[in-house]
């Protein structure tokens, strides 16, 4: 996830420094901007999609969401490119906007685009993390749908019900041949009572009413 984030963060840093090449140095390459914020938001689509290397235990919900605000953010700087360039070049008449009417729907333009592209990338993303969970087989500790989980300490007093059950037995055999057992068969008899007791409450505890 370290290694993502860093990444969003390269690509965040090249967007907003093409962005104050545009501002402020209107001669510029004008196609940079878009080309660092598309090619960021692919850039970054395509590493969450392969999920190799250092990005192998990458969230993917997480990676979308990041995806998504680089889209968000080109909008916005987008926008203010767009009320800089009006502010520039507005001089008091509407024929003064109409001559540099490239300079000011131009940005926009390019940061809608970059939405759009962002807000695919993080649904096909999101898409391909559901199929992919969808098609993994189902595990038996209670991920599928027809496995059944049990808390392992409703599981500690199963094993203690069954040991009692075994003592009860073995002192009921004995009890049958000796008579002079019959104190200890009754004592093996209260401990099964008392650890059945701790057994039912222990799983309407934690396993709720049905």
């Amino acid at each position: 996830m370290k290694a993502f984030r860093l990444r969003s963060l390269v690509v965040f840093l090249i967007l907003l420094a093409t962005f104050l090449l545009h501002l402020f140095w209107a001669d510029s390459v004008k196609w940079l901007f878009p080309v660092a914020s598309w090619g960021g938001i692919l850039y970054l689509a395509v590493k969450a999609a392969r999920r190799r290397g250092t990005l192998a235990d990458l969230n993917v919900q997480v990676a979308a969401e990041s995806i998504l605000t680089i889209g968000t953010v080109s909008i916005v700087l987008t926008l203010i490119h767009g009320f800089m360039a009006v502010m520039v070049n507005f001089t008091g008449d509407l024929g003064s906007l109409q001559k540099h009417v490239w300079d000011i729907a131009a940005p926009f333009g390019e940061g809608l685009i970059s939405s759009a592209i962002s807000l695919f990338a993080s649904n096909f993303l999101r898409q391909t993390n559901a199929m992919t969970r969808a098609s993994m087989p189902a595990g038996g500790g209670g991920g599928g749908s027809g496995g059944l989980s049990i808390d392992p300490a409703t599981t500690i007093e199963l094993a203690k019900l069954r040991t009692n059950l075994e003592a009860f037995n073995r002192a009921a055999e004995e009890a049958a041949q000796n008579t002079s057992d019959l104190n200890r068969l009754l004592k093996q008899v209260g401990s099964l009572i008392e650890t059945m007791n701790k057994f039912f409450v222990a799983s309407g505890g934690r396993g709720g009413a049905p």
